[in-house]
């Protein structure tokens, strides 16, 4: 568990990952506080090896939550220069995560229309001239993260997003070259995939975090091998029913996992239902790659470290999900 491997060619130093979640540490621009700065050099701190931030909007559109992260917030540039210093001098790597919210998007918030795959009742199905658009969205914050010193980034295709939504058959009914089979389903992420490739330098990570319960299973295959001919580094695999699932489930997308690594050659990253080492360990041994973790870290942020010390520890996280839906700072009720 806590040998180093490489990833891209950098060193990671041992297999456990922070998954990508809301943090809520920004003001109403979406510049990021001091108190987003300590959240994740003490991840870093406590032995994390790679640290994917919570999601970034690309564009005004794409925005979520009023507190969410804006990269393009002349504020944040330096921040983010200093985040990855603190990062790195502990020895983690970090990536950002990228989203685009789509018709999960607030029009309160953003002032702008929703949009979709497909034009319905409050949203408007995305046309050629959007998609370029959001191609180069995707593109322009990739490149800020590289600037700034992130490792990588992770291009957030999962939990009913836009990139999501294009990939779900239920949900995308589109009869263009964006719809109908899983390579056209999956085009505007292999697009968003290969410009930023084209672009970045050849160490720069390149991630993506896909859902296991959208797709049939042979598509749900079919994606991995097309994400890999695309270039991609690594698959973290979610789901959209991750909140339905019963409290004590373990490792819930751990078959899918298992589909992806035998038939790509792509390193995958397992999260939900990870609450103990052994469970991990499991993991490990069924041929997955990382352990990515979100809740226990928000709950003790302090878990890895308790894990290299040998400790068999269940985390004590609740699985609550009241972390998950919080105003001001990502916290666990644990900890207050």
């Amino acid at each position: 568990m806590f040998e180093t491997k490489l990833l891209k060619g950098k060193e990671i130093k041992n297999i456990f990952m922070r998954s990508a979640t809301n943090e809520f540490y920004f003001d109403e621009d979406g510049g990021m506080t001091s108190d987003y700065l300590d959240y994740y050099e003490k991840f870093a701190k406590n032995e994390v090896g790679i640290i994917i931030t919570g999601h970034a909007y690309v564009c005004e559109q794409g925005r979520a939550s009023i507190l969410q992260l804006n990269p393009s917030n002349n504020q944040n540039y330096e921040k983010f220069k200093e985040l990855t210093r603190r990062v790195h001098e502990k020895g983690s790597r970090i990536l950002m995560q990228l989203a685009h919210s789509g018709s999960k998007a607030k029009p309160a918030i953003t002032k702008t229309e929703v949009v979709g795959p497909n034009d319905e009742e409050g949203c408007r199905g995305l046309r050629d001239d959007d998609v370029k658009g959001i191609i180069e969205a995707f593109l322009k914050t990739a490149k800020l993260a590289e600037e700034t010193g992130f490792d990588g980034v992770q291009i957030h295709c999962a939990h009913g997003y836009l990139l999501s939504s294009f990939i779900d058959s239920r949900k995308n009914h589109r009869q263009d070259n964006y719809g109908g089979c899983i390579e056209n389903r999956l085009r505007l992420v292999l697009d968003i995939a290969k410009a930023i490739k084209s672009t970045v330098a050849e160490d720069f990570i390149i991630a993506v975090k896909i859902d296991a319960d959208t797709t049939s299973t042979n598509d749900f295959i079919q994606m991995g091998k097309l994400l890999e001919t695309a270039g991609i580094d690594l698959i973290e695999v979610s789901g959209m029913s991750y909140s339905q699932l019963p409290r004590d489930a373990e490792a819930y997308w751990l078959e899918e996992c298992k589909r992806l690594k035998e038939n790509t050659t792509v390193p995958v990253a397992i999260v939900g239902g990870i609450y103990n080492k052994s469970c991990a360990q499991r993991c490990l041994n069924e041929g997955i790659d990382i352990i990515s973790m979100s809740r226990p870290l928000i709950s003790e942020p302090d878990l890895i470290s308790k894990w290299k010390e040998e400790k068999e520890i269940a985390s004590r996280c609740l699985r609550c999900g009241q972390c998950f839906n919080k105003e001001r700072g990502k916290t666990c009720i644990l900890n207050k």
